[in-house]
C-alpha cells in the first residue's frame, strides 16, 4: 500500500533519495535498495535487516539499478504524530505487535518482537471503527455497572436507616415489659446496632467514593477517544485505545474488588429474651443483635463459560435426563437423574462424578438443607426423601446415605397424609 507523502525531484536521481526509515530517525542514509511490499527506499543497513526480521523477511526487495528512481517521502500531519517509545526516549511509537497487543518502536521490534506479527501503525491505524466501537461498548457497561453500585448504595444506607428505626422501635417495646434495672443492657445492645449500622455506612461510602473515581477516569478517557476520533487523529487515536484497554481491565478488576471488599449484609433484625421477664435477676442478656443479606443478583453477573462435565455414570443404564441440581459448595454440585432413578455428586473442578445413589423410584427434584443434607422429591411415592452426605475429604467423598438407613418425609397435602417411607 503506498504511504500518502510528496513527490520528490526526479532530478539527481539517486542522489536525492534517502532511507525512509533513518528519515524517520531524523537521519539522512543513502540508498541502497528497494522494498516493494512496504513501497520505501533503504540504505544498506535497513536493507540487509529487512532480510533477515520476520515481519519483513519475505518481502520483495530491489537492487540500486532495478529500484524505482521518484521517492515519496512520509508526512505525518503535525495533530496525527505518535507517541515516543517509553524505553526507547527518541523513536516514535510506529508499530504493534499482535502477539502482545503492545504499540512499539523500530528497536523494540527489532530486539524483543522478532518472530511476532507486527503492522505498521499508519497502515491499520484508518480501520479501528468496529474496535474503539467496541471499546467504547466496554467502557460504558463499566460507567453504568458503577452508577448502578452507586445507586444500590445509596438504597443500601436508606434500607439501613429504616431497619435502625425498626429495630430501635422493637427494642422499646421489649424494654417496656421490664424495669429499670435492664437500662445497662439496653445501651449496649444499641451501641451493637449503632456499630453495625456505622459499619454498613463507610462501606457504602467506600463504595460510592470508589466507583465515583472509576467513572470520572473512564469519562474522561472516553471524552478523550472521541474527540481524537472526530478530529481523525487516527495513530493517536489506536496508540490511545491501547493504553485505555490496559487501563480498562485494571479498573474492572478495581471495581469487582471495590464490591467484594465492601460486601454488606444489609438488614438487621433484633432477637428479644423472652425468659428475661421471668428471670430479669439472673439473665444478663438483653438480646441478640444480627444481620442477614437478602440475595442479590448482581452477584450473578460475573458468568464466564468453563466447558462441560458429563453426568453419566458408567452404570447408567439409560440416556441422563437432569431433572433438578443444585451446589453444595463452591466445586460441588448434586444432580437429580430422573431416568435412572439416582441422585449423583458431581465435582466441576475435575470435572468428574464422584459418587451416586440409586433411589426407590423416580426424583423430580433435589435441594439443600442444613447439615449436609438433602431433600428429594419423590412424586410417585408421594414424599420428600432425606439424604445426608459427608464432605471429609475432596478426594475421598461418600455418601452416608449407603451406610445408614434413608429417612423420608411424607410430604403435606398429599392424598396419603399418613403414608411415611424409611
Amino acid at each position: 500500500m503506498e504511504v500518502p507523502g510528496k513527490l520528490a525531484d526526479s532530478s539527481d536521481q539517486d542522489s536525492n533519495l534517502i532511507c525512509l526509515p533513518c528519515d524517520r530517525d531524523g537521519l539522512r542514509e543513502s540508498v541502497y535498495g528497494f522494498c516493494q511490499d512496504c513501497q520505501e527506499h533503504l540504505c544498506e543497513t535497513c536493507f540487509k535487516h529487512h532480510k533477515r526480521s520476520r515481519p519483513s523477511r519475505n518481502h520483495v526487495l530491489l537492487g540500486r539499478d532495478e529500484m524505482p528512481k521518484n521517492q515519496k517521502i512520509d508526512i505525518v500531519g503535525p495533530d496525527d504524530k505518535t507517541d515516543f517509545c517509553a524505553n526507547h526516549k527518541d523513536k516514535s511509537l510506529e508499530f504493534y505487535c499482535n502477539k502482545h497487543r503492545k504499540v512499539a518502536c523500530y528497536v523494540c521490534v527489532t530486539l524483543e518482537h522478532k518472530l511476532c506479527d507486527v503492522d505498521y501503525i499508519p497502515d491499520i491505524s484508518g480501520s479501528v471503527s468496529d474496535e474503539i466501537r467496541n471499546l467504547i461498548t466496554e467502557m460504558e457497561y463499566l460507567v453504568n455497572k458503577c452508577k448502578t453500585n452507586m445507586e444500590n448504595a445509596k438504597a443500601a444506607t436508606h434500607q439501613l436507616d429504616l431497619n435502625y428505626k425498626k429495630v430501635a422501635e422493637d427494642i422499646k417495646l421489649f424494654r417496656k415489659e421490664i424495669n429499670d434495672c435492664l437500662d445497662h443492657m439496653e445501651i449496649e445492645v444499641n451501641r451493637k446496632v449503632e456499630a453495625l449500622v456505622h459499619t454498613a455506612k463507610l462501606k457504602q461510602e467506600n463504595v460510592n467514593v470508589a466507583c465515583g473515581e472509576i467513572v470520572e477516569e473512564v469519562n474522561c478517557s472516553q471524552l478523550n477517544l472521541n474527540y481524537l476520533n472526530e478530529e481523525n487523529k487516527q495513530n493517536q487515536l489506536f496508540i490511545e485505545m491501547k493504553h485505555v484497554e490496559d487501563r480498562l481491565s485494571v479498573l474492572t478488576c478495581k471495581e469487582k474488588q471495590i464490591l467484594e471488599d465492601n460486601e454488606l449484609e444489609v438488614d438487621i433484625e433484633f432477637t428479644p429474651n423472652k425468659k428475661i421477664i421471668e428471670l430479669l435477676k439472673t439473665e444478663n442478656n438483653f438480646g441478640s443483635v444480627s444481620q442477614y443479606g437478602k440475595p442479590s443478583a448482581d452477584k450473578a453477573i460475573y458468568v464466564q463459560y468453563k466447558g462441560t462435565v458429563s453426568v453419566k455414570s458408567s452404570s447408567d443404564e439409560k440416556e441422563c435426563d437432569v431433572t433438578g441440581l443444585v451446589m453444595i459448595s463452591s466445586s460441588q454440585i448434586i444432580v437429580a437423574d430422573r431416568i435412572n432413578r439416582n441422585i449423583k455428586l458431581i465435582d466441576v473442578e475435575i470435572g468428574a462424578l464422584i459418587s451416586e445413589i440409586t433411589l426407590s423410584s423416580v426424583p423430580n427434584d433435589v435441594i439443600s438443607l442444613p447439615q449436609n443434607k438433602l431433600a428429594v422429591a419423590l412424586p410417585g411415592e408421594k414424599c420428600i426423601q432425606i439424604l445426608s452426605y459427608a464432605n471429609t475429604d475432596k478426594s475421598a467423598l461418600k455418601w452416608t446415605g449407603r451406610e445408614i438407613p434413608l429417612t423420608s418425609m411424607t410430604s403435606q397435602g398429599m392424598n396419603h397424609p399418613s403414608e411415611s417411607r424409611s
